[in-house]
């Protein structure tokens, strides 16, 4: 009897150790499984699955830890010991994968090369006492921006936004295994989010060239084209990257909202010329018509010809516009201070207008008023969700980040020493 109780106790075991890896291999089929699939379910930035209406189908999105954010400088507490390290930074990624995902780009390695057990060895990760000693590892990065030249970016400093924004996407790796699933869904430092400003000078950012050479070629929604040049993590952060950032925690900034981000932001933006950023506003462009267009083909399909001509004269008129306000845009530096914040609210709102009015012709033109009018039904590609409070909130960034020193230098201090030290003398 004790022999038979022993192997059914045996065969539990046996049944429950299955279960467990049979759960992990299915959450960890891919690495970035989470982030993903919350991208492929039914949202929109606007409309009536808008931002305004996400709470009510996600309950995280009204939780009080919400991304983006506004992030006032005077605010930032600075603390000593706050460190990054980047391992494999410097490694070539080869054959990223670039997707048209229907709210942006993003590049991520093929599956095969992630679910290889070298990637221990090759992977890129991210650690040190600004992430708890935590080790994150790469999973891919993403761009957000907008048919403005100035406001492409999600998170904002001191009220400003950036012509656009990149996150570079990285998973604890103690969630990898040996870990229950619904472990992965409640941990609050599931994920690491890099955020890079990318602003609008004329300084061509040469490392930005292997992906936008290529954006052409992921028009439509859920497209994929494999990179033909390597990418190196490394080349896409600034170079005081270990020590200019600043950290705080919060969440998605897309649905499911969940509170499980640790943000890492860097306020100095890299640069990209305007040439470069209209090839991003280029697919913004292609993609939203393709997208309408394919939509309400069954509608107006003998207006076909007609369409393609419009829009293409529409895309002309876009760009010679976006072009116009880019060269104002560098003219203004000339200006006085409260002429050019004045030029570049106008210039802002102008570029708004352009892209509505563009669309709304686009739609007068098909003859169809049930939605076109909404240019908010189909367009979610150069949207973005709107700042969230900081709340109880603390932002952190290393004692010597921006040249701020926190206690005096060694030269100042022997100056004070000295005069409190002869003061004595003087009144003993």
């Amino acid at each position: 009897m004790k022999m038979l109780w022993s192997l059914m106790m045996l065969v539990m075991l046996v049944m429950m150790i299955v279960l467990v890896e049979c759960r992990h291999r299915i959450s960890s089929s891919s690495s970035s499984t989470d982030i993903d699939q919350i991208q492929k379910k039914l949202w929109d930035y606007r409309g009536p699955i808008g931002e305004r209406n996400w709470d009510k189908h996600y309950r995280h999105c009204k939780g009080r830890y919400q991304s983006p954010i506004n992030i006032e400088m005077d605010r930032i507490v600075y603390v000593p010991n706050l460190q990054l390290s980047f391992i494999n930074y410097d490694n070539y990624l080869y054959s990223m994968r670039m997707t048209n995902n229907g709210h942006g780009v993003k590049l991520h390695q093929p599956n095969d090369m992630i679910d290889d057990e070298r990637n221990d060895r090759l992977g890129c990760f991210i650690t040190g006492t600004a992430l708890n000693n935590d080790i994150y590892r790469f999973l891919q990065f993403h761009f957000h921006w907008r048919n403005s030249h100035s406001s492409g970016s999600e998170h904002a400093i001191d009220g400003r936004k950036f012509t656009m924004e990149m996150h570079i996407v990285h998973q604890n790796v103690r969630y990898d295994k040996n870990e229950a699933l619904f472990n992965r869904i409640l941990a609050g430092d599931l994920f690491t989010v890099i955020a890079v400003f990318f602003n609008e000078t004329d300084h061509h950012n040469h490392d930005l060239d292997p992906i936008i050479k290529h954006l052409h070629k992921i028009i439509n929604i859920d497209s994929e084209y494999t990179l033909e040049q390597p990418i190196q993590l490394k080349n896409l952060l600034p170079i005081e990257k270990q020590i200019n950032f600043l950290r705080y925690y919060g969440s998605y900034t897309t649905p499911d909202c969940q509170e499980i981000v640790t943000w890492i932001i860097y306020p100095k933006p890299l640069d990209i010329t305007s040439e470069q950023m209209q090839k991003f506003q280029e697919l913004l462009f292609n993609t939203t018509h393709n997208h309408r267009h394919h939509h309400h083909h069954h509608h107006h399909q003998h207006h076909h010809e007609h369409q393609h001509h419009q829009r293409k004269h529409h895309q002309s008129s876009l760009i010679k516009n976006i072009r116009k306000k880019n060269h104002e845009k560098f003219h203004n530096k000339n200006r006085p201070k409260h002429e050019q914040e004045n030029a570049d609210d106008a210039n802002d709102n102008d570029d708004d207008d352009d892209y509505s009015a563009e669309s709304n012709e686009d739609s007068t033109n098909n003859n169809d008023n049930d939605n076109e009018n909404d240019l908010d039904n189909d367009e979610t590609f150069g949207y973005y969700r709107h700042i969230q409070e900081l709340g109880s909130r603390k932002i952190y960034a290393p004692m010597q980040s921006y040249g701020t020193k926190i206690f005096p230098s060694s030269s100042l201090l022997i100056i004070i020493l000295s005069i409190l030290f002869f003061s004595v003398l003087f009144f003993d």
